[in-house]
């Protein structure tokens, strides 16, 4: 029995010594020492040190009522004082904004930010192209942002009007109203954007979504099949496991090593010499500096896909690991009627990798 409750102790132990290093990197430094007073209470050899110096003995049974206590103390703190930013602190969503000041400045293009007042709030929005050009959406990738098409724009924009819309619920130039108020379903996902299109006048557009925002993209198509004309896809989330990914990203911001990010970031991203240069910072940066709460994605349904009526042009990449299977991410892809798959010796972020390929491939399919 003794041996029984010594494992369960050094169990419980690395547990909440591990919930207190995520805390303190989600910057919950009252609820990081409830959690590490925590640790201690459970930790075995902590209580026999104890019990020599002191000869004070205290049951099992009552030093796991403890670490329930101070487990119901991180609990009241958090919801006495929730989160209001996706940011750690007003410094770090100062040094966003300056690193997107200084990727937007490379923008090849002439360009107008604008921002849109939503039911969420105020979303920035970079307008780019021939004002009489039709109408191109963008979608990026999740832990990037709107300045993240650099490597596409120039193309896309020669003869489209292209808006490239920061997502909503990450790092960016939005101002959002609250943290915690996302479009959670399709239903919402549609009227959101179907809100930043009547803004600026839009009735129906193409729509070119990366990574999540290929998941937004198709979302748009199943959900509002009469704004979308046609879809761009590149490494789409929903068409392999989405949790996995969820999973791994939110571990990798919740423990601060740098050697834990850059593992993140390789499995993510990839280790092209391009990506890294363009992406490595401002994501590294994402991982230590925001809890960000994007739109949740899920792995749609060959039902899903066969309802959308836009012809679609799908890219993936051979050493993707997020979408993963790739033959399987292709054939769940084939259930949409009028749909062109695209396979290339590519990691995630595929737009920057083989931006030749991706970009004339695409302005040549929105331009039939």
């Amino acid at each position: 029995m003794r041996l029984l409750v010594a494992a369960v102790g050094w169990i419980a132990a690395l547990f909440l010594a591990l919930a207190a290093i995520a805390l303190t990197a989600m910057g919950g430094s009252i609820q990081a020492g409830l959690m590490l007073l925590a640790a201690l209470i459970a930790f075995p050899p902590v209580w026999t040190l104890v019990q020599s110096a002191t000869g004070f003995r205290l049951s099992p049974w009552l030093r796991a009522v403890g670490v329930v206590l101070l487990l119901a103390g991180v609990f009241t703190v958090t919801a006495l004082n929730p989160a209001t930013s996706i940011y750690k602190s007003p410094e770090i969503e100062a040094e966003f904004h300056s690193l997107y000041d200084e990727k937007l400045a490379d923008w090849p293009v002439p360009h107008e930010a604008v921002f849109v007042g939503t039911d969420y709030g105020r979303i920035h929005v970079i307008v780019s192209g021939p004002e009489d050009g039709p109408p191109v959406l963008l979608f990026n990738a999740s832990s990037l942002a709107g300045w993240s098409w650099i490597h596409n724009i120039a193309a896309l924009a020669r003869n489209h009007r292209v808006y490239a819309i920061d997502n909503i619920g990450e790092v960016g130039l939005n101002e959002m109203k609250n943290r915690d108020a996302v479009p959670k379903d399709g239903p919402a996902i549609a009227a959101y954007y179907g809100s930043i299109m009547d803004h600026f006048g839009i009735a129906r557009a193409d729509m070119v979504g990366a990574s999540i925002g290929g998941y937004i993209a198709t979302t748009m198509a199943i959900q509002a099949p009469d704004r979308v004309r046609r879809l761009v896809l590149l490494c789409p989330m929903g068409y392999g496991p989405t949790g996995r990914t969820v999973a791994i990203m939110v571990l990798a911001q919740s423990f601060p090593f740098p050697a834990i990010r850059d593992l993140a970031f390789r499995w993510a991203l990839g280790d092209d010499p391009v990506t890294r240069e363009s992406f490595g910072e401002w994501f590294r940066l994402v991982l230590a500096g925001s809890i960000p709460n994007p739109v949740p994605p899920h792995s749609f349904t060959p039902g899903e896909l066969q309802a959308v009526e836009a012809p679609t042009l799908v890219f993936f990449g051979t050493g993707d690991d997020i979408v993963g299977d790739v033959e399987a991410a292709r054939t769940l892809a084939q259930n949409i009627p009028d749909v062109e798959t695209v396979v290339a010796e590519s990691g995630h972020m595929i737009g920057a990798e083989k931006a030749l390929l991706v970009n004339a491939t695409t302005v040549e399919f929105l331009d039939r």
